[in-house]
């Protein structure tokens, strides 16, 4: 720390990187990071009403004092219908965390979210313009090296497809209630485009865990009652399925065995992918 007010120390260039990302009120700031975006029609609008998540209870089950949105609506389109950016971690080559040694690199990860119909390539563009942007304004004696460690492209179902249908079937004959169409998945899209793309067949999330479920945490679970459950929507598709290439009448009153009442079951149509660097 000896050498500290004398030179440019690199850490202070990337948290003013870091910082010019985002805006006050939660948007990106980096221009054209929203090109691309399509916008909603009626019906789907009508099914993000229909999700009804409170923007009070969300924010206590993240544990934050409030949140940008401020309408139910606004919820559900910032999280699926929206681009957006995340910070994920900051390393220096102060290894030892030592109080006054000055680090001689630093390297920041940040993930960029996008939806339909955005291109990927031309969301790399801007954003790698925005950071040399802001970089070459700090007149830094420091070098910048920006790099994409992953893209995949998003997915969106179309849940006018007949898949659709019959999976809603399913999971009404299981729980006893509709299912709702929600803009959810993990980072499944490129996955799901690949695997349409390959097979020549529509793509279908089904789920069967609940929002508490804690995925991809140390502490991830699964209700029982949700596993078995679900088996049981699996079955009942496959079994409509079955009937309906056999040339059968379709039989769509409810499968045997108890039948619970979820409070919310979600037939699941990807929207947003991830861009990191």
């Amino acid at each position: 720390g000896v050498d500290g007010g004398i030179v440019q120390e690199p850490i202070a260039d990337l948290a003013v990187i870091l910082a010019s990302l985002e805006g006050r009120d939660g948007a990106i700031a980096v221009d054209g990071i929203y090109e691309g975006v399509r916008e909603l029609d009626g019906r789907e609008e009508a099914r993000l009403e229909a999700v009804g998540m409170s923007v009070e209870t969300y924010s206590k089950s993240l544990g934050v004092g409030k949140v940008h949105a401020k309408t139910p609506l606004d919820l559900v389109k910032a999280r699926w219908c929206l681009p957006s950016l995340s910070i994920g971690s900051i390393e220096t080559t102060n290894l030892s965390n030592q109080f006054r040694k000055i680090p001689k690199a630093v390297v920041g990860r940040a993930s960029l979210f996008f939806v339909p119909d955005q291109n990927s390539e031309t969301l790399k563009l801007a954003l790698e313009r925005h950071i040399q942007g802001v970089f070459d304004g700090r007149m830094s004696s420091n070098t910048l090296s920006v790099r994409f460690k992953q893209v995949s492209d998003y997915w969106i179902g179309d849940p006018s497809n007949h898949i659709f249908t019959v999976s809603a079937q399913a999971v009404e004959n299981v729980w006893g209630v509709k299912p709702l169409l929600v803009r959810e998945g993990g980072t499944y899209g490129g996955i799901s485009a690949f695997l349409e793309h390959t097979l020549g067949a529509p793509a279908l999330h089904l789920p069967l865990g609940q929002a508490s479920d804690n995925a991809h945490l140390p502490n991830e679970r699964i209700r029982c009652h949700n596993l078995l459950q679900g088996k049981k929507v699996l079955s009942r598709l496959f079994f409509l399925l079955g009937e309906e290439r056999s040339g059968s009448p379709q039989r769509l009153s409810p499968s045997r065995g108890p039948r619970d009442s979820a409070p919310v079951t979600a037939t699941l149509h990807r929207t947003r992918s991830p861009l990191r660097s």
